[in-house]
């Protein structure tokens, strides 16, 4: 599971292929989803999400860069689309 967490964080500002961690994983798509929901307590693609926002909201704290830049950074098409993924958790990225 180190493995896989480690390729999710240097993914994170690309598009993370869920087919390739499955295979680092040495299972199906579908199973290694199972596994990783049972075992994190969390579906993959929410803490994929929640850690790209953890992520851009400690670059908004740090850095000059401006939001729509971190938002596009982070996978996001707009600083609206971004601004609202902030507000509400649920939201998916658009």
């Amino acid at each position: 599971m180190e493995q896989i967490l480690d390729y999710i964080e240097l993914c994170l500002t690309e598009s993370i292929d869920f087919n390739e961690i499955a295979r680092l994983a040495c299972c199906s798509n579908y199973n290694f989803q199972r596994i990783f929901s049972f075992c994190m307590e969390i579906p993959l693609a929410e803490y994929i999400r929640n850690r790209r926002m953890s992520v851009a909201a400690d670059e908004l704290r740090n850095s000059d860069i401006s939001i729509l830049d971190i938002a596009v950074k982070y996978g996001y098409n707009s600083q609206e689309a971004f601004s609202r993924a902030f507000t509400n958790p649920v939201s998916r990225l658009t």
